[in-house]
């Protein structure tokens, strides 16, 4: 079975958008920015929008339903691991998160992306497929 995850596309009540700080446990690409998300177990294959919601609670301590997600794009890796991008259809902000995984996170306006240093599949999203941040 192809690996797969989810990363998780979430945005404040202007827009920005809200991005993880990965810390040194990283085991791919510590210490750059990235979408919230993991990998999607054996029971989620089938509903993407359950493990976005697994992932958010785990992550973020945000309680969720399936019909918060929407289903943006999917796109298999160089390496061959699939992973499908979902954004999150409400709102957030610092008062609704408590951040248990990674180093922290941020709000960042779409066009400041380019100047942080980005994992490779929020790269890629950036330089490829710029839409899926106007996307609402």
């Amino acid at each position: 079975m192809t690996s797969q995850s989810v990363n998780l596309l979430f945005r404040d009540i202007r827009g920005q958008i809200f991005l993880q700080f990965r810390d040194a446990n990283a085991i791919v690409e510590p210490f750059c920015w990235s979408f919230w998300g993991g990998r999607v177990e054996p029971y989620e294959k089938d509903d993407l929008r359950r493990a976005a919601c697994r992932e958010a609670g785990e992550e973020l301590g945000l309680a969720l339903a399936p019909e918060d997600f929407e289903f943006v794009h999917e796109r298999q890796g160089s390496d061959g691991k699939r992973s499908t991008l979902l954004t999150c259809q409400r709102a957030i902000s610092w008062n609704d998160v408590t951040i248990a995984e990674g180093a922290g996170g941020g709000f960042f306006p779409r066009e400041s992306l380019s100047s942080l240093n980005l994992h490779k599949r929020l790269r890629y999203y950036c330089e490829e497929e710029n839409w899926v941040f106007t996307k609402t």
